[in-house]
């Protein structure tokens, strides 16, 4: 019985860790305690709140206008990719 605890103990951990990538820890840990490994699969399937900058490839908010990392600009880029469409 502790070893079934300790698993879904776990589940929520590591879906808790893949979650906070994507600003969604909270819920990943409760649908790892929850759902145990479904918790986890749900929790990569989400898409989440993210993006990638196209100049350091790094992850920021999907609403941020400048990189935090590189500090480039983020309307500019958008503004090519809607002419481009």
């Amino acid at each position: 019985m502790e070893l079934i605890i300790f698993f879904w103990l776990i589940c929520g951990v590591i879906a808790a860790s893949i979650g906070s990538d994507k600003e969604c820890g909270c819920l990943g840990f409760i649908l790892g305690i929850l759902l145990g490994p479904f918790g986890i699969i749900i929790i990569l399937l989400i898409k989440g709140n993210k993006k990638l900058c196209p100049y350091c490839m790094s992850r920021i908010p999907a609403e941020a206008t400048v990189c935090s990392k590189c500090q480039r600009d983020m309307s500019q880029e958008e503004k090519k990719q809607e002419i481009e469409r």
